[in-house]
Protein backbone atom coordinates (compact mmCIF):
# COMPACT_ATOMS: atom_id res chain seq x y z
CA UNK A 1 0.00 0.00 0.00
CA UNK A 2 1.28 3.23 -1.28
CA UNK A 3 2.49 5.64 1.99
CA UNK A 4 1.84 9.15 1.06
CA UNK A 5 5.33 11.62 0.49
CA UNK A 6 4.31 13.98 3.25
CA UNK A 7 3.68 10.75 5.91
CA UNK A 8 7.22 9.48 4.63
CA UNK A 9 8.92 13.60 5.92
CA UNK A 10 6.93 13.65 8.97
CA UNK A 11 8.28 9.97 10.49
CA UNK A 12 11.44 11.57 10.48
CA UNK A 13 10.55 14.77 12.58
CA UNK A 14 11.83 14.70 16.05
CA UNK A 15 9.82 16.99 19.11
CA UNK A 16 11.11 19.90 17.82
CA UNK A 17 10.60 19.26 14.32
CA UNK A 18 6.66 19.15 15.19
CA UNK A 19 6.90 22.65 17.06
CA UNK A 20 8.90 24.44 15.13
CA UNK A 21 7.47 22.89 11.94
CA UNK A 22 4.15 23.78 13.53
CA UNK A 23 5.31 27.32 14.43
CA UNK A 24 6.40 27.67 10.63
CA UNK A 25 3.13 26.34 9.14
CA UNK A 26 1.12 28.94 11.10
CA UNK A 27 3.28 31.69 9.74
CA UNK A 28 2.06 29.90 6.46
CA UNK A 29 -1.79 29.72 7.23
CA UNK A 30 -4.49 31.19 8.81
CA UNK A 31 -5.81 29.73 11.66
CA UNK A 32 -8.57 26.73 10.70
CA UNK A 33 -6.79 26.39 7.04
CA UNK A 34 -7.64 22.63 5.82
CA UNK A 35 -3.62 21.95 5.52
CA UNK A 36 -3.10 23.52 8.85
CA UNK A 37 -5.75 21.58 10.44
CA UNK A 38 -4.54 18.27 9.06
CA UNK A 39 -0.70 18.63 10.45
CA UNK A 40 -2.71 19.23 13.81
CA UNK A 41 -4.35 15.90 13.07
CA UNK A 42 -1.65 13.90 12.04
CA UNK A 43 0.62 15.62 15.11
CA UNK A 44 -2.16 14.06 16.98
CA UNK A 45 -2.53 10.61 15.46
CA UNK A 46 1.57 10.78 14.94
CA UNK A 47 1.94 7.09 16.19
CA UNK A 48 -0.15 5.31 13.63
CA UNK A 49 2.13 7.18 11.20
CA UNK A 50 4.57 4.51 11.33
CA UNK A 51 2.63 1.86 10.00
CA UNK A 52 3.66 1.54 6.00
CA UNK A 53 -0.05 0.25 5.33
CA UNK A 54 -1.77 3.13 6.65
CA UNK A 55 -2.84 4.60 3.88
CA UNK A 56 -4.76 7.21 6.14
CA UNK A 57 -8.07 6.65 4.73
CA UNK A 58 -9.05 6.60 8.81
CA UNK A 59 -8.38 9.62 9.12
CA UNK A 60 -9.66 11.00 5.96
CA UNK A 61 -13.23 9.57 6.84
CA UNK A 62 -12.62 10.31 10.40
CA UNK A 63 -11.74 14.15 10.21
CA UNK A 64 -12.01 14.81 6.35
CA UNK A 65 -15.10 12.56 5.57
CA UNK A 66 -17.25 16.02 2.99
CA UNK A 67 -13.79 15.92 0.78
CA UNK A 68 -12.73 12.90 -1.58
CA UNK A 69 -10.22 11.30 -1.97
CA UNK A 70 -8.39 13.37 -4.82
CA UNK A 71 -9.28 16.55 -2.71
CA UNK A 72 -7.59 14.67 0.05
CA UNK A 73 -4.41 13.91 -1.69
CA UNK A 74 -4.17 16.99 -2.82
CA UNK A 75 -4.43 18.34 0.32
CA UNK A 76 -1.23 15.65 1.54
CA UNK A 77 0.46 17.21 -1.84
CA UNK A 78 0.31 20.58 -0.35
CA UNK A 79 1.39 19.67 3.07
CA UNK A 80 4.22 17.68 1.33
CA UNK A 81 5.76 21.32 -0.38
CA UNK A 82 5.10 23.06 2.94
CA UNK A 83 7.08 20.40 4.93
CA UNK A 84 9.96 20.19 2.31
CA UNK A 85 10.33 24.29 2.63
CA UNK A 86 10.28 23.93 6.43
CA UNK A 87 13.26 21.22 5.63
CA UNK A 88 14.94 24.08 3.90
CA UNK A 89 14.51 27.07 6.02
CA UNK A 90 15.33 24.92 8.63
CA UNK A 91 18.50 23.54 7.53
CA UNK A 92 19.37 27.21 6.96
CA UNK A 93 18.44 28.42 10.15
CA UNK A 94 21.08 25.77 11.63
CA UNK A 95 24.03 27.01 9.74
CA UNK A 96 25.21 30.09 10.66
CA UNK A 97 27.28 30.88 8.06
CA UNK A 98 24.38 30.05 5.12
CA UNK A 99 21.97 31.96 7.44
CA UNK A 100 24.38 35.03 7.18
CA UNK A 101 24.77 34.59 3.30
CA UNK A 102 21.06 34.47 2.90
CA UNK A 103 20.23 37.38 4.71
CA UNK A 104 22.91 39.19 2.86
CA UNK A 105 21.30 38.19 -0.59
CA UNK A 106 17.86 39.61 0.65
CA UNK A 107 19.71 42.74 2.37
CA UNK A 108 20.89 43.24 -1.74
CA UNK A 109 17.87 42.48 -3.47
CA UNK A 110 15.93 45.16 -1.40
CA UNK A 111 18.89 47.64 -1.97
CA UNK A 112 20.03 47.95 1.29
CA UNK A 113 23.55 48.15 1.27
CA UNK A 114 24.93 50.06 4.34
CA UNK A 115 23.41 47.10 6.52
CA UNK A 116 24.32 45.08 3.86
CA UNK A 117 28.29 46.06 4.23
CA UNK A 118 28.10 45.70 8.00
CA UNK A 119 26.81 42.26 8.05
CA UNK A 120 29.25 41.35 4.85
CA UNK A 121 32.26 42.78 7.02
CA UNK A 122 31.43 40.74 10.08
CA UNK A 123 30.32 37.49 8.10
CA UNK A 124 34.16 37.84 6.10
CA UNK A 125 36.26 38.41 9.77
CA UNK A 126 34.49 35.15 10.71
CA UNK A 127 35.27 33.56 7.59
CA UNK A 128 38.82 34.93 7.34
CA UNK A 129 39.75 33.93 11.06
CA UNK A 130 42.78 31.71 11.06
CA UNK A 131 41.11 29.53 13.72
CA UNK A 132 38.15 28.24 11.57
CA UNK A 133 38.77 25.46 9.27
CA UNK A 134 36.05 24.71 6.47
CA UNK A 135 36.31 23.08 3.60
CA UNK A 136 33.48 25.63 1.91
CA UNK A 137 35.05 28.82 3.69
CA UNK A 138 36.55 30.06 0.22
CA UNK A 139 33.24 29.37 -1.45
CA UNK A 140 31.14 31.40 1.30
CA UNK A 141 34.27 34.60 0.88
CA UNK A 142 33.99 34.30 -3.05
CA UNK A 143 29.67 34.32 -2.36
CA UNK A 144 30.31 37.27 -0.31
CA UNK A 145 32.46 39.08 -2.44
CA UNK A 146 30.04 38.25 -5.59
CA UNK A 147 27.11 39.81 -4.03
CA UNK A 148 28.79 42.83 -3.45
CA UNK A 149 30.41 43.18 -6.60
CA UNK A 150 26.88 42.73 -9.12
CA UNK A 151 24.96 44.68 -7.27
CA UNK A 152 23.99 48.23 -7.70
CA UNK A 153 26.22 48.51 -4.16
CA UNK A 154 28.13 51.87 -4.24
CA UNK A 155 31.21 49.89 -2.54
CA UNK A 156 32.54 48.72 -6.24
CA UNK A 157 32.95 52.30 -7.43
CA UNK A 158 35.76 52.56 -4.73
CA UNK A 159 37.35 49.10 -5.07
CA UNK A 160 35.39 47.15 -7.68
CA UNK A 161 38.59 45.81 -9.45
CA UNK A 162 39.98 44.63 -5.51
CA UNK A 163 36.34 43.19 -5.82
CA UNK A 164 37.03 40.82 -8.68
CA UNK A 165 40.60 39.91 -7.78
CA UNK A 166 38.94 38.42 -4.11
CA UNK A 167 36.56 36.74 -6.07
CA UNK A 168 38.76 34.94 -8.79
CA UNK A 169 40.91 34.29 -5.87
CA UNK A 170 38.78 32.85 -3.78
CA UNK A 171 37.43 30.54 -6.28
CA UNK A 172 40.84 29.15 -7.32
CA UNK A 173 41.59 28.65 -4.07
CA UNK A 174 38.35 26.71 -3.40
CA UNK A 175 38.56 24.30 -6.47
CA UNK A 176 42.36 23.25 -5.41
CA UNK A 177 41.41 22.80 -2.07
CA UNK A 178 38.10 20.65 -3.19
CA UNK A 179 40.38 18.82 -5.48
CA UNK A 180 42.87 17.67 -3.19
CA UNK A 181 39.80 16.80 -1.13
CA UNK A 182 38.52 14.61 -3.12
CA UNK A 183 41.77 13.20 -4.51
CA UNK A 184 42.30 12.10 -0.91
CA UNK A 185 38.22 10.89 -0.54
CA UNK A 186 39.55 8.06 -3.94
CA UNK A 187 42.24 7.11 -1.72
CA UNK A 188 40.67 6.33 0.98
CA UNK A 189 37.89 4.78 -0.86
CA UNK A 190 40.45 2.49 -2.75
CA UNK A 191 42.10 1.62 0.83
CA UNK A 192 38.13 0.44 2.91
CA UNK A 193 36.61 -1.28 -0.49
CA UNK A 194 39.81 -2.66 -2.08
CA UNK A 195 38.26 -0.99 -5.47
CA UNK A 196 41.46 0.42 -7.14
CA UNK A 197 40.84 -1.05 -10.51
CA UNK A 198 37.02 0.69 -10.63
CA UNK A 199 36.87 3.19 -13.05
CA UNK A 200 36.00 6.75 -12.41
CA UNK A 201 33.21 7.54 -14.67
CA UNK A 202 33.89 11.39 -16.07
CA UNK A 203 30.21 13.38 -15.91
CA UNK A 204 29.40 15.75 -18.91
CA UNK A 205 29.35 19.15 -18.10
CA UNK A 206 26.77 21.54 -19.40
CA UNK A 207 27.91 22.66 -22.54
CA UNK A 208 25.45 25.61 -23.03
CA UNK A 209 27.17 27.35 -19.61
CA UNK A 210 29.99 27.31 -21.36
CA UNK A 211 29.15 27.95 -24.41
CA UNK A 212 27.48 31.18 -22.92
CA UNK A 213 30.37 31.82 -20.77
CA UNK A 214 32.60 31.90 -23.83
CA UNK A 215 30.30 34.51 -26.11
CA UNK A 216 30.55 36.52 -23.30
CA UNK A 217 34.42 36.82 -23.07
CA UNK A 218 34.54 37.13 -26.96
CA UNK A 219 32.10 40.38 -26.52
CA UNK A 220 34.86 41.86 -23.98
CA UNK A 221 37.81 40.78 -25.94
CA UNK A 222 37.35 41.19 -29.31
CA UNK A 223 34.06 43.77 -29.30
CA UNK A 224 32.26 40.96 -32.25
CA UNK A 225 29.06 42.59 -33.49
CA UNK A 226 27.48 38.99 -34.25
CA UNK A 227 28.42 38.04 -30.41
CA UNK A 228 26.20 40.75 -29.42
CA UNK A 229 23.45 39.38 -31.66
CA UNK A 230 23.62 36.14 -30.50
CA UNK A 231 23.41 36.85 -26.84
CA UNK A 232 20.89 39.13 -27.34
CA UNK A 233 18.67 36.38 -29.00
CA UNK A 234 19.93 34.31 -26.44
CA UNK A 235 18.38 36.23 -23.94
CA UNK A 236 15.20 36.94 -25.83
CA UNK A 237 14.72 33.01 -26.16
CA UNK A 238 12.34 31.32 -23.83
CA UNK A 239 13.94 27.85 -24.71
CA UNK A 240 16.77 28.41 -22.56
CA UNK A 241 16.27 28.17 -18.94
CA UNK A 242 18.61 30.64 -18.10
CA UNK A 243 19.37 31.80 -14.24
CA UNK A 244 18.04 35.20 -13.32
CA UNK A 245 22.04 36.01 -12.33
CA UNK A 246 23.47 34.97 -15.48
CA UNK A 247 20.90 36.73 -17.49
CA UNK A 248 21.61 40.15 -15.57
CA UNK A 249 25.22 39.49 -16.60
CA UNK A 250 24.93 39.05 -19.83
CA UNK A 251 22.16 41.99 -19.79
CA UNK A 252 25.14 44.32 -18.14
CA UNK A 253 27.42 43.01 -20.43
CA UNK A 254 25.45 43.73 -23.75
CA UNK A 255 24.07 47.43 -22.62
CA UNK A 256 27.72 48.08 -22.00
CA UNK A 257 28.91 47.32 -25.79
CA UNK A 258 25.56 49.29 -26.93
CA UNK A 259 26.58 52.30 -25.35
CA UNK A 260 30.50 51.42 -26.14
CA UNK A 261 28.77 51.35 -29.76
CA UNK A 262 27.33 54.50 -29.87
CA UNK A 263 30.07 56.49 -28.74
CA UNK A 264 31.92 55.14 -31.60
CA UNK A 265 29.38 56.43 -33.93
CA UNK A 266 27.11 52.95 -34.80
CA UNK A 267 23.74 54.81 -33.61
CA UNK A 268 21.97 51.90 -35.71
CA UNK A 269 22.66 49.78 -32.15
CA UNK A 270 20.46 52.47 -30.69
CA UNK A 271 17.62 51.41 -30.49
CA UNK A 272 18.26 47.88 -29.58
CA UNK A 273 20.42 49.25 -26.56
CA UNK A 274 16.61 51.10 -25.44
CA UNK A 275 14.94 47.10 -26.24
CA UNK A 276 17.97 45.95 -23.59
CA UNK A 277 16.78 48.51 -21.20
CA UNK A 278 13.34 47.96 -21.44
CA UNK A 279 13.26 44.22 -21.16
CA UNK A 280 15.70 44.94 -18.50
CA UNK A 281 12.91 46.82 -16.36
CA UNK A 282 10.12 44.35 -17.29
CA UNK A 283 11.57 41.21 -16.21
CA UNK A 284 13.27 43.22 -12.74
CA UNK A 285 16.81 42.45 -13.79
CA UNK A 286 17.78 46.40 -13.71
CA UNK A 287 14.91 46.75 -10.59
CA UNK A 288 16.53 47.75 -7.11
CA UNK A 289 13.84 45.79 -4.65
CA UNK A 290 11.35 45.85 -7.24
CA UNK A 291 11.89 49.77 -8.35
CA UNK A 292 13.62 51.27 -11.01
CA UNK A 293 17.15 53.82 -9.27
CA UNK A 294 16.51 57.25 -9.38
CA UNK A 295 20.07 57.79 -11.83
CA UNK A 296 19.34 54.30 -13.98
CA UNK A 297 15.41 55.70 -14.78
CA UNK A 298 16.47 58.95 -15.89
CA UNK A 299 19.89 58.25 -17.99
CA UNK A 300 17.32 55.40 -20.11
CA UNK A 301 15.13 58.25 -20.69
CA UNK A 302 18.44 60.29 -21.83
CA UNK A 303 19.37 57.39 -23.66
CA UNK A 304 15.70 57.35 -26.04
CA UNK A 305 16.38 61.02 -26.84
CA UNK A 306 19.47 60.66 -27.96
CA UNK A 307 19.09 57.53 -30.07
CA UNK A 308 15.53 57.25 -30.58
CA UNK A 309 12.79 60.10 -30.66
CA UNK A 310 11.26 62.18 -28.13
CA UNK A 311 8.36 60.46 -28.20
CA UNK A 312 10.04 57.27 -26.63
CA UNK A 313 11.59 59.25 -23.93
CA UNK A 314 7.85 60.42 -23.19
CA UNK A 315 6.38 57.45 -23.31
CA UNK A 316 9.04 55.90 -20.87
CA UNK A 317 8.09 58.74 -18.25
CA UNK A 318 4.73 57.76 -18.53
CA UNK A 319 4.87 54.77 -18.58
CA UNK A 320 7.45 53.58 -16.33
CA UNK A 321 7.32 56.05 -13.31
CA UNK A 322 5.21 53.79 -11.77
CA UNK A 323 8.24 51.33 -10.78
CA UNK A 324 9.91 54.53 -9.53
CA UNK A 325 10.03 55.14 -5.43
CA UNK A 326 6.61 56.16 -4.99
CA UNK A 327 7.76 59.45 -2.71
CA UNK A 328 10.46 60.61 -5.09
CA UNK A 329 8.06 59.95 -8.71
CA UNK A 330 6.44 63.33 -8.79
CA UNK A 331 10.88 64.40 -8.63
CA UNK A 332 11.98 62.05 -11.07
CA UNK A 333 9.59 62.65 -13.24
CA UNK A 334 10.02 66.50 -13.42
CA UNK A 335 13.43 66.00 -13.73
CA UNK A 336 12.94 63.65 -16.52
CA UNK A 337 10.89 66.35 -18.45
CA UNK A 338 13.61 68.92 -18.01
CA UNK A 339 15.81 66.65 -19.63
CA UNK A 340 13.67 65.99 -22.66
CA UNK A 341 13.28 69.55 -22.75
CA UNK A 342 17.32 70.20 -22.36
CA UNK A 343 18.01 67.64 -25.52
CA UNK A 344 15.21 69.72 -27.59
CA UNK A 345 17.20 72.70 -27.06
CA UNK A 346 14.31 74.44 -25.05
CA UNK A 347 16.13 75.54 -22.55
CA UNK A 348 14.22 78.24 -20.82
CA UNK A 349 11.57 76.04 -20.91
CA UNK A 350 13.79 73.68 -18.49
CA UNK A 351 14.91 77.14 -16.35
CA UNK A 352 11.56 77.09 -15.79
CA UNK A 353 10.52 73.93 -15.13
CA UNK A 354 13.25 72.68 -12.50
CA UNK A 355 15.31 76.13 -11.58
CA UNK A 356 12.63 76.59 -7.63
CA UNK A 357 11.53 72.91 -7.77
CA UNK A 358 12.21 71.56 -4.25
CA UNK A 359 13.57 68.34 -5.00
CA UNK A 360 13.89 66.34 -2.45
CA UNK A 361 17.36 64.62 -2.84
CA UNK A 362 21.39 65.91 -3.39
CA UNK A 363 21.63 63.67 -6.59
CA UNK A 364 18.34 65.41 -8.03
CA UNK A 365 19.96 69.04 -6.76
CA UNK A 366 23.06 68.34 -8.63
CA UNK A 367 21.64 67.69 -11.64
CA UNK A 368 19.55 70.93 -11.49
CA UNK A 369 22.20 72.73 -11.01
CA UNK A 370 24.04 71.65 -14.10
CA UNK A 371 21.02 71.52 -16.51
CA UNK A 372 20.50 75.09 -15.31
CA UNK A 373 23.30 76.39 -15.73
CA UNK A 374 24.00 75.13 -19.29
CA UNK A 375 20.77 76.67 -20.23
CA UNK A 376 21.39 79.81 -18.52
CA UNK A 377 24.84 79.90 -20.84
CA UNK A 378 22.52 79.40 -23.54
CA UNK A 379 19.88 81.70 -22.73
CA UNK A 380 22.25 84.73 -21.23
CA UNK A 381 25.90 84.04 -22.88
CA UNK A 382 26.01 87.63 -23.73
CA UNK A 383 25.48 88.85 -20.07
CA UNK A 384 28.96 88.32 -18.97
CA UNK A 385 28.09 89.65 -15.44
CA UNK A 386 24.74 87.13 -15.26
CA UNK A 387 26.70 84.24 -16.23
CA UNK A 388 29.57 85.33 -13.20
CA UNK A 389 26.74 85.31 -10.89
CA UNK A 390 25.30 82.05 -11.66
CA UNK A 391 28.94 80.61 -11.75
CA UNK A 392 29.41 81.59 -8.18
CA UNK A 393 26.25 80.40 -7.23
CA UNK A 394 26.58 76.70 -8.61
CA UNK A 395 30.67 76.65 -7.12
CA UNK A 396 29.13 77.30 -3.92
CA UNK A 397 26.81 74.60 -3.80
CA UNK A 398 29.11 71.78 -4.88
CA UNK A 399 31.58 73.41 -1.85
CA UNK A 400 29.08 72.65 0.64
CA UNK A 401 28.13 69.30 -0.62
CA UNK A 402 31.67 68.08 -1.32
CA UNK A 403 31.22 65.48 1.20
CA UNK A 404 27.69 64.38 0.01
CA UNK A 405 29.01 63.51 -3.33
CA UNK A 406 31.33 61.03 -5.13
CA UNK A 407 34.92 62.63 -6.44
CA UNK A 408 33.99 61.76 -9.97
CA UNK A 409 30.46 63.34 -9.23
CA UNK A 410 32.21 66.51 -7.71
CA UNK A 411 35.32 67.13 -10.08
CA UNK A 412 32.90 66.69 -13.07
CA UNK A 413 30.69 69.13 -11.77
CA UNK A 414 33.49 71.63 -11.68
CA UNK A 415 35.01 70.82 -14.27
CA UNK A 416 31.55 72.06 -16.05
CA UNK A 417 32.03 75.43 -14.38
CA UNK A 418 35.36 75.80 -15.40
CA UNK A 419 34.37 75.20 -19.37
CA UNK A 420 31.75 77.33 -18.76
CA UNK A 421 33.40 80.03 -17.45
CA UNK A 422 35.95 79.89 -20.24
CA UNK A 423 33.32 80.16 -22.73
CA UNK A 424 31.87 82.91 -21.33
CA UNK A 425 35.08 84.84 -20.62
CA UNK A 426 36.33 84.76 -24.44
CA UNK A 427 38.98 81.78 -24.00
CA UNK A 428 40.62 80.54 -27.41
CA UNK A 429 38.85 77.37 -28.43
CA UNK A 430 42.25 75.80 -28.48
CA UNK A 431 42.95 76.30 -24.69
CA UNK A 432 39.19 75.41 -23.75
CA UNK A 433 40.20 72.16 -25.98
CA UNK A 434 43.67 71.77 -24.03
CA UNK A 435 41.38 72.08 -20.84
CA UNK A 436 38.73 68.81 -22.79
CA UNK A 437 41.45 67.02 -22.81
CA UNK A 438 42.83 66.90 -19.01
CA UNK A 439 39.30 66.29 -17.53
CA UNK A 440 38.50 62.93 -17.09
CA UNK A 441 34.99 64.02 -15.70
CA UNK A 442 32.79 66.40 -16.87
CA UNK A 443 29.09 66.31 -17.63
CA UNK A 444 27.78 68.07 -20.81
CA UNK A 445 30.94 67.23 -22.82
CA UNK A 446 28.67 67.13 -26.19
CA UNK A 447 27.38 70.67 -25.38
CA UNK A 448 30.23 72.43 -24.62
CA UNK A 449 32.46 70.69 -27.46
CA UNK A 450 29.89 71.64 -29.91
CA UNK A 451 30.37 75.44 -28.43
CA UNK A 452 33.50 75.26 -29.35
CA UNK A 453 32.93 74.55 -32.50
CA UNK A 454 30.70 76.77 -32.82
CA UNK A 455 33.23 79.81 -31.38
CA UNK A 456 36.34 78.40 -33.71
CA UNK A 457 33.79 78.70 -36.88
CA UNK A 458 32.53 82.40 -36.11
CA UNK A 459 36.35 83.35 -35.34
CA UNK A 460 37.55 81.63 -38.27
CA UNK A 461 34.90 84.03 -40.37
Amino acid sequence: MHQPKAIKLINTFNKADWRECGYFLRGQYKAGHEALRLFQILKKNKQKLFDPKNDLDEIRSEYFSTITKKSFSNLLSRLNIEIETYFVHNSIKQDSVKSQLELLKALKDRGLYEVFDKKAAQLEAILTDDNRIDLYNELYLMQLNHMRFFSDNPLKNKGGKQLLSAISQYSKSFFENYRIFAEGAVLHFDEISGDKEGKIILRPTNKSVKSTLDQLLILKTSKNQKTFDQLFTLLNNNTYDLSTELQAVILQYLIHFGHKETKSGNLKIGETLLDLYDWGFKNGLLLTNNRIPETRFINFVNFAVAYSTEERALAIVNNLSYLLENKMQNDIREMAYAYIDFSQERYTVVIDRIKDYPFKTVTLHTRRRWLTLCSFYKCFKGDKDFISRQLKNYNNFFYNNKDKLSKSVYSGSLNLSKAIHMLSTGASPSSIEIFLETCKQLFHRALIIKEVEALRASTSS
